[in-house]
């Protein structure tokens, strides 16, 4: 079942990034974005609720803050790597 779940997920992602695209070349921002979309959408194994509204009810509010501060330090980080290319 797991993995028609990561199938499932793969075929989402795929409407938004086709095969070989090059995700490092993608803003974090357009990426929380997409992540946003595919997550609001309803799912039949969820009963037809969307990820999102499985997430608030089982008040995993903790693990979503943690997740949008490692998105706030992937941008940091990014943002330090391209000054130390621009550097050199």
């Amino acid at each position: 079942m797991a993995e028609r779940m990561q199938r499932e997920q793969q075929r989402l992602q795929r409407e938004f990034y086709p095969k070989k695209t090059d995700i490092s070349k993608i803003d974090a921002e357009e990426l929380l974005n997409v992540l946003m979309l595919i997550n609001s959408r309803p799912r039949k194994c969820l009963n037809y609720a969307t990820p999102f509204e499985k997430i608030f009810t089982r008040n995993w509010f903790l693990k979503i803050s943690k997740m949008s501060q490692l998105i706030c330090n992937c941008k940091k980080i990014k943002i330090i790597g391209e000054e130390i290319l621009k550097s050199k």
